[in-house]
């Protein structure tokens, strides 16, 4: 037995975040994209000792504020401590998917390639430094099925209470952290007698009991779930089965590529299988109009640069040309999609060959669990008024359990270039979560000089969207207004900008160091032109 394989591959993966975390340096206190309303809330419960939510908050969020006070009580109530709870349940979510492929499959092998899938995957990492709701709930969400699972192949009292506690945990993060216990639920009720199929039900009607006491105590008594659904229009169920389609096919891209010969293969021995594909393909590549859809992935970056000059469309670097950029991104999912629509069939044949004698077996059970709660997370998307790309992440993570193939072998030559691929995926999550860390710093320290140094008041700045609506400096004004920024600035004598603006003169630049495309940048401090200058402009 070689040393590879006496090592447990959790340590790998520990080893794997840790280099990670320090190639991108996770040091800075300020807020990024919205967990600036999940901060305050953690803020609040320290400070005045009550638990409330944001007026910006959709999500259940009792779960993480309470996940990120632990850390805050350990290292001091900051937002690079939020930081350290985010990346803790990162890692704790990538070992909770490779355990469930140990537990799905013959061998090691499918857990490994789903937690290195998960691992890089440019979103789920570049959330992984914030202390947005996405990586706790993906988190909360695999141990929950885990220990389902777990429950499912022998039953017993630890995995069961664990079950409950992940499922209430999911819950009290985010809405759809209840489908994992209804579902279960209903395995639990197919596989076993009746005394223990009732007990299969008890995470539900806790985690029902808790989404309906936060609705009462914390939203006002508004139902958390109905809120987030709106009337469904044909446009919106086109744009979101689209974006969610090829957001599959970019992330597990990787995966076809690993299997590109079983899918040449299956395509050449069916041959009529390459019609409907081709015409998915062709269709997907028509309808979707608004894809990519963006928010944390954007032109050769991570994370939304929400400042005055980018939301005006100038100012962004570094970039393809857009033309260019959408087709390339679109072009790779495309060509995932057609890969995973060719795996998925293989799937689907072998549900239709053996019917409801599948239940009987606890591996297929279990897919069959992940795959009701793939679609009903999918409803869930399509029915929600807001969407963004980091939404169809929990599809990605459950997908690659339900697309891998059961008693694959490796194959030398795919496995190069499959493991080329996930190299690109980890060099472009590391660098370009580095960049985005690196100039929110800049950032940062040009608003304290303005703040503290000056002694200019966070009113009459606009430091883009997290500053503004930390320091809830004034309304929100519509998305298309060209005046001032649409998140609550009062007034803008002084941006903060990537470049010049019309209207503004430079006072100062902050230089940060980026690795994409490897060069140096700044920010800028401006001033509206008219204002008493104190510095001298570069």
């Amino acid at each position: 037995m070689t040393l590879f394989n006496k090592i447990p591959f959790e340590l790998y993966l520990i080893a794997w975040w840790v280099v990670s975390i320090l190639a991108v340096n996770p040091l800075g206190e300020f807020p990024l994209n919205d967990d600036f309303a999940y901060a305050k809330s953690v803020w609040h419960l320290f400070e005045q000792g009550e638990l409330t939510l944001h007026t910006w908050t959709a999500a259940t969020l009792v779960g993480q504020v309470l996940w990120g006070a632990l850390f805050c009580q350990l290292f001091g109530l900051s937002f690079f401590a939020l930081r350290l709870s985010t990346l803790a349940a990162g890692l704790l979510g990538v070992i909770a998917l490779y355990r469930i492929g140990r537990l799905l499959f013959p061998d090691n092998k499918p857990g490994v390639l789903a937690a290195l899938l998960l691992l890089f995957n440019p979103m789920y990492f570049s959330l992984s430094f914030t202390f947005m709701t996405d990586v706790p709930f993906i988190t909360a969400v695999l141990w929950t099925i885990y220990f389902f699972t777990k429950y499912l192949k022998q039953p017993g009292w630890w995995p069961f209470m664990m079950a409950v506690f992940f499922s209430l945990s999911a819950t009290l993060i985010r809405q759809p952290g209840i489908l994992p216990p209804v579902v279960f639920g209903m395995a639990i009720l197919l596989k076993y007698s009746k005394a223990r199929a009732l007990l299969g039900f008890v995470p539900f009607v806790i985690s029902l009991a808790a989404l309906m006491i936060h609705s009462e105590k914390l939203a006002g008594g508004a139902n958390s779930i109905s809120i987030l659904f709106s009337e469904l229009h044909v446009q919106q169920f086109i744009d979101r089965v689209s974006s969610i389609s090829l957001y599959m096919g970019l992330f597990l891209f990787p995966l076809v590529l690993l299997f590109w010969k079983q899918v040449i293969r299956q395509t050449l021995r069916i041959r009529w299988l390459a019609i409907p594909v081709v015409l998915v393909v062709g269709l997907l590549a028509i309808i979707s109009v608004r894809y990519p859809e963006g928010n944390i992935l954007y032109n050769l970056g991570l994370g939304p640069k929400v400042m005055k000059d980018t939301v005006w469309l100038y100012n962004i670097h570094p970039q393809l040309p857009p033309a260019l950029y959408v087709w390339v991104i679109k072009g790779l999912s495309l060509a995932g999609v057609a890969g995973l629509l060719v795996l998925l069939w293989q799937k689907v044949i072998a549900v239709v060959k053996h019917g409801f004698s599948l239940f009987s077996t606890f591996s297929v059970l279990s897919r069959l669990s992940i795959a009701v709660i793939w679609l009903g997370y999918a409803a869930f998307l399509i029915l929600n008024p807001h969407f963004f790309d980091r939404y169809t992440l929990p599809l990605v993570a459950l997908g690659v359990l339900l697309i891998i193939p059961k008693g694959f072998q490796w194959n030398r030559g795919s496995s190069w270039v499959f493991g080329v691929a996930m190299a690109v995926a980890a060099l472009f999550s590391i660098a370009a979560t580095h960049d985005y860390l690196s100039w929110n710093r800049a950032r940062w320290t040009a608003l304290d000089y303005l703040t503290e140094e000056k002694g200019i008041a966070p009113g009459q700045i606009d430091g883009g969207f997290e500053f503004n609506a930390w320091h809830e400096t004034g309304p929100m004004r519509p998305m298309e207004w060209d005046d001032k920024s649409w998140w609550f600035v009062g007034d803008d004598q002084y941006v903060i900008a990537f470049g010049k603006i019309e209207g503004f003169e430079k006072m100062k630049g902050y230089p940060y160091a980026q690795v994409l495309p490897g060069s140096r940048d700044s920010v800028y401090v401006l001033k509206r032109q008219g204002i008493m200058k104190d510095e001298t402009p570069m």
